[in-house]
């Protein structure tokens, strides 16, 4: 089939136009892309260093010492043994305050980080 040379031209104009669009399109996307793994990493990280300072807040007005002591039990005799229920709750807040770090590793979704980190908030306190 012969194409007429004046269509020619304008197919192939239009050829080139497309696939410098979607190029165009696939940058965009691809920087937007960048722009919202970088948004949740940021997220992340000052809803960690949040979390930290009231923890650290909360270590601070007790005294560290006291609170040190809050992890073990005196029993008769004087032993010092330790105070599991509490040890319990520590290890979870530790392993939330883990999950809270890694939080933009296990979401991809910036709409779906904010909800989690509410609930990680919440979980906490």
């Amino acid at each position: 089939m012969n194409i007429p040379v004046f269509l020619h031209e304008v197919i192939v104009e239009n050829t080139n136009e497309r696939i410098l669009e979607s190029t165009h399109e696939s940058k965009n996307e691809s920087e937007e892309r960048v722009f919202e793994k970088n948004a949740t990493l940021f997220f992340t990280i000052v809803l960690s260093i949040v979390l930290l300072s009231l923890e650290l807040l909360n270590l601070c007005h007790t005294g560290t010492r006291r609170a040190v002591g809050y992890l073990f039990q005196t029993i008769e005799g004087g032993e010092r043994k330790l105070y599991w229920p509490i040890v319990i709750v520590l290890l979870i807040k530790v392993g939330i305050f883990l999950f809270c770090i890694t939080l933009h590793k296990w979401l991809d979704e910036p709409e779906c980080i904010v909800p989690a980190g509410c609930l990680v908030v919440i979980a906490l306190s």
